[in-house]
């Protein structure tokens, strides 16, 4: 698994190593097993560094969201976890859906995303590819700008 080394707007992301075999792989089921706890703990840490940081799958069905997500766009993750982003941009709880951009093109998007409560947040939208090169998942990280 790795992530695509091209952006748009990002230079020098590095490929993330294979895992093990053991190693439940993101693309699993996120809802049960050992791997919870390493999810939350990335959470944890990722969030303070990153606004919101925002897991979809391969269809763009949101996965999991980080707390923040209350604040910047007026819904709670459980709120979230299994709508489509491409719903939600419909709904105008945020433009563009970085998302779907990801999907779309295939490769890691930066771009700039208003929210529904009115915050403009700086987005990197980036696909966890599986090793024949199909997105399995999509990671995006946030930082509000509206501060």
């Amino acid at each position: 698994m790795y992530c695509d080394d091209t952006a748009d707007s990002i230079e020098d992301e590095e490929a993330i190593p294979e895992e093990p075999a053991s190693v439940q792989s993101v693309g699993d089921s996120m809802d049960a097993g050992p791997r919870d706890d390493v999810d939350q703990g990335i959470m944890k840490t990722l969030s303070s560094d990153y606004d919101v940081i925002y897991y979809s799958d391969s269809n763009g069905m949101t996965r999991k969201a980080s707390e923040a997500c209350e604040e910047l766009w007026g819904l709670k993750p459980e709120n979230l976890i299994g709508r489509s982003v491409f719903d939600l941009e419909l709904d105008g709880i945020y433009k563009p859906s970085i998302t779907r951009m990801v999907l779309e093109t295939g490769r890691s998007i930066q771009s700039l995303q208003v929210t529904g409560t009115g915050r403009k947040l700086l987005v990197v939208g980036m696909p966890v590819k599986n090793n024949s090169g199909g997105i399995m998942e999509v990671v995006n990280l946030s930082w509000d700008l509206s501060l």
